[in-house]
């Protein structure tokens, strides 16, 4: 038997369904921050990758501005090989 110091019948259905709601709400409130938490994980995870994978783009790149530099030694090594062309088919 359960004492109750003095509380009504009704008092006592009252607080056992209260604190049958609260275990209720503990349960979900417990449940849906593991969800976050997961979620947070998750997405914690594709933004390091995200973050790796920008890291190496930048790296990647980070020379590009050269590439008119490149194209100007082309066209002179290119202009340079024509004049060796015609000075060897000279006789």
């Amino acid at each position: 038997m359960i004492p109750t110091f003095g509380v009504s019948g009704a008092d006592q259905t009252f607080w056992i369904v209260a604190l049958g709601i609260g275990l209720v709400v503990i349960l979900v409130v417990i449940t849906l921050l593991t969800l976050l938490v997961r979620l947070v994980r998750y997405i914690d995870g594709g933004v390091a990758e995200v973050w790796a994978t920008a890291t190496r783009l930048a790296a990647n790149t980070a020379t590009t501005w050269q590439l008119q530099n490149t194209l100007n030694s082309a066209r002179g090594l290119k202009q340079e090989v024509r004049e060796h062309e015609r000075l060897l088919e000279q006789p």
